[in-house]
């Protein structure tokens, strides 16, 4: 039960983290976008 229960919060904090560098990526982005203005 424990097993899996720590597996689910694997998968949770993975997908966090994917969401995390999505956001990060978006703001290099736009910050590569400022500095060529």
């Amino acid at each position: 039960m424990s097993l899996f229960f720590s597996l689910d919060l694997l998968h949770i904090l993975l997908y966090m983290n994917s969401q995390w560098f999505e956001v990060l990526e978006d703001f290099i982005y736009i910050d590569t976008i400022f500095s060529y203005l």
